[in-house]
């Protein structure tokens, strides 16, 4: 499983981006080999400025400590956009 975090949308200092899940499974069948992949969105991410705000799919607030046990470099990579 692979957690990414994919900007959506772009607008002057607004940045939307979703916490998504990657999971890659392998069958294995004899010689043959399948691959299925599945992905699943897991929060909303806004940033404006500065400021940071993530939301689960249902909308309720996700604190930052909650975004981080998802994917530790969230901030950082939100950060490092350069659109503060």
């Amino acid at each position: 499983m692979k957690v990414v975090l994919e900007t959506q949308l772009v607008l002057g200092k607004t940045i939307v981006a979703a916490l998504v899940r990657n999971v890659v499974h392998e069958h294995h069948s004899g010689n043959h080999v399948a691959v299925i992949g599945d992905r699943s969105p897991l929060a909303v991410v806004i940033k404006v400025g500065d400021q940071i705000d993530a939301f689960t799919l249902q909308g309720e607030p996700l604190a930052i400590s909650q975004l981080k046990a998802l994917y530790p470099d969230a901030i950082a990579a939100l950060m490092s956009t350069g659109l503060s």
